[in-house]
């Protein structure tokens, strides 16, 4: 098994995916990059998950359960996976932030945060780390995702902070938000990265001060983004690592779009210091698109019926 002399985090958040985590567990075991050390957190699930995972790897590793206190105070574990047991679920940057926080006490500088539902491909985590350490203004590398048949995920469109630019937005998202082009090299800079993975200097990460936790599970990566174009980082589209992605995500307003909607306004009045009339406009023009929808949907079951 080949020895690299940094150690990596990885970093993968579960709440109520204890299948899942343990099969994405299992493709990280199968990388062979060492020393490397697995923090699965799980976000307060209250349905065994934590009892399923221990279980279902302890036959293969040893596997330790901490909690959140545990975790917060850095207490020192010998063994490869470390389950950190979570007695609150606040959502997708509080729960990577813990594991950021126990990776850093534990004196890991680098983690690759996994959504449960993402494989690792390619057997190469050493050239990612590499380039990190040579390039010292670089804070995330962002994989090439694929499909379940291999096909290339888009990129994510960078956010602006331009308000009648995310008026249009609502109405003509498709045409107005364009994923970056990116040539097939090596590397090529991005402004956002995609939240399902990404390998990170931790240690930089803190310092510009890790994923806000006001956000739930919606505009992390708009955040990354803009903090790190603030702080003079920078994101990197790394093709020569490669990770699967079950599930797509869907950046469908309709869906789930109260939640989308409070994320946004968040990220407007925090991050592009809007006026409050501004955010209420645009509130409007969504809750006037999502409206428009639903009565398109309507109308679409009664000519069925």
């Amino acid at each position: 098994m080949k020895k690299n002399s940094e150690p990596v985090a990885f970093i993968i958040l579960n709440y109520r995916t204890p299948e899942e985590t343990v099969e994405c567990v299992r493709s990280v075991l199968a990388l062979s990059y060492e020393p490397k050390k697995i923090i699965i957190v799980d976000n307060n699930s209250n349905d065994g998950s934590v009892e399923k995972i221990e279980a279902s790897l302890n036959d293969e590793n040893e596997v330790q359960v901490i909690y959140r206190k545990d975790a917060q105070e850095g207490r020192k574990t010998d063994s490869k996976i470390v389950i950190i047991a979570n007695d609150e679920n606040r959502g997708y940057s509080a729960g990577n932030n813990l594991g950021i926080d126990y990776a850093l006490s534990q004196g890991i500088i680098y983690g690759f945060i996994l959504n449960p539902d993402t494989r690792i491909v390619t057997d190469n985590v050493e050239e990612g780390i590499s380039f990190l350490q040579e390039n010292e203004k670089i804070l995330i590398l962002v994989p090439l995702i694929v499909d379940n048949d291999f096909s290339e995920q888009p990129l994510l469109p960078p956010e602006t902070c331009r308000f009648i630019t995310n008026i249009l937005k609502i109405f003509f998202g498709k045409f107005l938000s364009k994923s970056p082009e990116v040539s097939h090299r090596e590397f090529s800079q991005i402004e956002k990265p995609h939240g399902c993975c990404m390998l990170i200097d931790l240690k930089n990460f803190r310092a510009i001060g890790l994923f806000d936790e006001n956000l739930f599970l919606s505009g992390e990566e708009s955040v990354i983004q803009f903090v790190t174009q603030r702080s003079g980082f920078k994101i990197i589209f790394y093709s020569k690592i490669k990770v699967k992605h079950l599930h797509k995500k869907s950046h469908s307003i309709q869906k789930g779009y109260r939640n989308f909607m409070e994320s946004k306004k968040y990220i407007f009045a925090n991050y592009c210091s809007w006026k409050r009339w501004q955010i209420s406009i645009w509130q409007f023009f969504l809750e006037v698109y999502v409206l428009m929808l639903s009565l398109v949907e309507r109308f679409k079951i009664s000519l069925i019926e």
